[in-house]
Parts: C-alpha cells; sequence; structure tokens
C-alpha cells in the first residue's frame, strides 16, 4: 500500500478513507479506464460518500492523476533507496533491475496503470510536476555512477540515457508479464542476465580486458 506525503497530513481516518478511494479508482481505472469510469462507480466501490471523495478530490481526473504521481513518487524511492545500499556499479546496476522487476511482480494492477497513464493524454495537465519528479529521479540515479564514470569503469552518457540503458530491457520484459505476453512465470529470475548485459553495455572499452569481464555472484 503506498503512503505519500499528502496523506500523512490528514487525520487517520481521513487517509484511510482517501486510500480506499484511490484503490477503488485504480480497479475501475483498469477496468473501464480512465475515461469510462465515473466518480459514481469510484465512490460505490470505495463506500466513500460524495461529499469524502470531493472533499479530498476535485474530479475524477484529479484522482486518476494522483494515483499516477504517487505510483511514480513510490517507485522513485524505492529505487533511489536499492541503488544507493549497493557498493560496486555492476550493484547498483543489479540492484535497479531487481528493484523494477519486484515493483512490477508486488504490484501488478499498479504497474499496468503507470505504464498505461504514462502515454495517456491527461499526463499533460501535469506535465510541469512530472518533468520536475522525472528531471530529479534520473539526476539522483545518474549521480550514484558519476564516481565509476570520473575513475573510467563506466562510459559518460546523458543522464536519461543511463537510467533507460539500464531499466529499458527488464521494463520490456516486465510489461510483457503483466500483459501475459509471456510464458515467464517469475521474472526475477533474469535479475542476473539483465544486470550482465546492463553493465557491460555501458562498460568503458578503455578499461575493459580483452575478453570482457562478467561480474558473478
Amino acid at each position: 500500500m503506498l503512503i505519500n506525503s499528502e496523506s500523512k497530513k490528514l487525520r487517520p481516518g481521513t487517509a484511510r478513507r482517501r486510500r480506499e478511494i484511490l484503490d477503488a479508482a485504480l480497479a475501475c481505472f483498469l477496468k473501464n479506464g480512465v475515461e469510462g469510469t465515473s466518480i459514481e462507480q469510484i465512490r460505490k466501490l470505495s463506500g466513500a460518500s460524495h461529499g469524502s471523495i470531493y472533499h479530498l478530490f476535485e474530479s475524477k481526473n484529479e484522482i486518476a492523476c494522483t494515483l499516477f504521481l504517487e505510483g511514480v513518487e513510490e517507485y522513485q524511492r524505492l529505487m533511489v533507496e536499492c541503488v544507493q545500499e549497493a557498493e560496486t556499479a555492476h550493484d547498483k546496476i543489479k540492484a535497479m533491475i531487481r528493484m523494477h522487476l519486484r515493483y512490477s511482480f508486488d504490484n501488478p494492477e499498479l504497474a499496468i496503470y503507470l505504464s498505461r497513464m504514462g502515454l495517456s493524454d491527461l499526463i499533460d495537465s501535469i506535465d510541469t510536476k512530472y518533468r520536475i519528479l522525472r528531471g530529479k529521479f534520473v539526476e539522483t540515479i545518474y549521480g550514484e555512477f558519476k564516481p565509476f564514470i570520473e575513475r573510467g569503469e563506466l562510459i559518460d552518457l546523458d543522464s536519461t540515457y543511463y537510467f533507460c540503458q539500464i531499466t529499458g530491457p527488464c521494463s520490456q520484459l516486465a510489461r510483457a508479464w503483466l500483459t501475459r505476453q509471456s510464458r515467464t512465470e517469475n521474472i526475477l529470475e533474469y535479475v542476473e542476465q539483465f544486470a550482465v548485459c546492463a553493465y557491460n553495455s555501458l562498460r568503458s572499452e578503455v578499461t575493459a580486458p580483452t575478453t570482457r569481464h562478467i561480474p558473478v555472484e
């Protein structure tokens, strides 16, 4: 369950009701789409009154955007924590891949929603906030790899490219698994393979040996 800073400011009962509304909205959005969902459907599923909903959210679109932003913030928080705990470049890369796959594995409904919303026109209404959020995130991740870039172990690329290069391939697997287009039962089994590929794709040719090193446990 996601606990956002906004809900922390509320009384326990109100925060719980807010969470129930967001959880109900997620179920409705996945079933009917955001446009195909009504406030009444969310209200019935959550058990909230009209007054409770409109006290916390101005509209259905605000609920949809809040659900998206809070999901993104939680994902980013977990990603930053795991990469900061790792020490070597390979371990940081592996931690990021594991976290991404684990997040999708543990939160399949939310992961699907975040993926869909990322391509939705609704994003335009929160474009500035989302760009700032993502910009700070990729710079933080890039900062974790900066020491390895400076010492020549890893190549120097744009900060956004670094994040995409590490999580891009595993994102495709997660998306295929979430949409049942993959026969893989446990996507976490592929963490090491993705980590090896990502590390070797970012490793500097200057320091790489003739036989490219593949880190192992």
